[in-house]
């Protein structure tokens, strides 16, 4: 189950960010495409740590100066610290600010639509900082158990347990010795970083730099280098001999047909993702199954977040027993809300 890396070079456009290259990565499970991404390399990464101070103040967010061309966005949600503390409670919970306040402030999500320039990133202040066995909340002095990475956390021993954990702190020590007062303070690992710290699947590399940046990966985080290889030369650039591009083209394309002749349409909104099944004379249940299980390859290889609503044939009609079905099938995507509407459309956020 490799992972393949490559660079891709990027042309100065509109909704594209003012740099020009970007890193990819690929993800193969029995010559299968589970997952692609895109990171590009001097852009903003999710959980990004800056410095800052409350710029305005409205009834339900706040704008803050993080030292950016366009002012960071921080929702207020005043409750009660939660109880128990989960990564999705703790991010609900906002304390109040006044105007020209200072504080630290980390990116919570990135502009969905890079063409808004002037359109900032979502924040959120409370801090956390990954390693691949725990996540530490620093200003609440705790840690949990990464469960993306149960299996890595259940084989460790308690030596590797702690020396995660004091390798968290002393990060956060580090950043908040920073003598920067407003601007970024900490960048976030990278997408290749984070491919090494959480796996131990195999590497295949586009060439020579790439696999020395890998490797210097591996040093960091105490994996072996025998798993980083460079890719056999081809004619072709590597994302080609992959046939990458054709395969995204057919998951992005607005009328997917399916393999029983049902049609599925997808639509992007900025509210979210619509999808919308259509049928011909096969049978309506079938239909609904076999683009359930497209849906999720969508969104699982292109790594969709947001809002989903799916509008399945016959929904409204439909009895328990099909609705489970689909729910079963969806169950992957692991969604924090799942829910059928009262026109019988499936909503869900993933």
């Amino acid at each position: 189950m490799p992972f393949y890396v490559w660079r891709q070079e990027r042309s100065h456009q509109q909704d594209s960010p003012k740099n020009d290259q970007s890193h990819c990565l690929a993800r193969y499970v029995n010559h299968t495409l589970v997952s692609y991404a895109v990171e590009h390399t001097d852009f903003l990464k999710k959980d990004d740590l800056f410095k800052g101070q409350i710029a305005q103040v409205f009834g339900t967010y706040y704008l803050v100066d993080i030292g950016l061309d366009c002012l960071g966005i921080l929702p207020r949600k005043k409750q009660k610290s939660p109880s128990p503390l989960t990564p999705k409670a703790i991010l609900k919970f906002t304390p109040n600010f006044t105007q020209g306040e200072s504080g630290v402030f980390q990116i919570h999500k990135l502009p969905t639509m890079l063409k808004h320039e002037n359109k900032g990133p979502v924040l959120t202040t409370k801090i956390t900082l990954a390693s691949r066995l725990h996540i530490y909340f620093p200003t609440e002095a705790s840690f949990i158990e990464r469960s993306a990475c149960e299996k890595a956390t259940t084989k460790a021993t308690p030596s590797e347990k702690t020396r995660s954990q004091e390798e968290l702190k002393a990060l956060w020590e580090k950043i908040m010795a920073s003598p920067i007062k407003k601007g970024v303070i900490y960048r976030a690992p990278s997408l290749l970083e984070k491919a090494v710290r959480d796996s131990d699947e195999r590497v295949i590399c586009e060439d020579g730099a790439l696999q020395t940046q890998i490797i210097s990966f591996c040093k960091k985080y105490h994996k072996s280098q025998e798993n980083v290889q460079v890719a056999p030369p081809t004619e072709r650039p590597l994302a080609q001999f992959l046939g990458i591009e054709e395969i995204l083209d057919g998951l992005r394309s607005e009328i997917i047909v399916l393999s029983n002749g049902a049609t599925l349409l997808q639509f992007e909104t900025p509210l979210g993702l619509f999808f919308d099944v259509n049928t011909g004379a096969e049978d309506p249940h079938q239909s609904n199954r076999v683009a359930a299980q497209k849906i999720v390859e969508i969104i699982q290889v292109l790594r969709i977040r947001g809002n989903i609503l799916i509008d399945f044939v016959n929904s409204a009609k439909q009895h328990a027993k099909s609705r489970q079905a689909i729910i079963d099938i969806l169950a992957p995507l692991t969604p924090s809300v799942m829910q059928w509407s009262h026109l019988g459309w499936l909503e869900m956020r993933v």
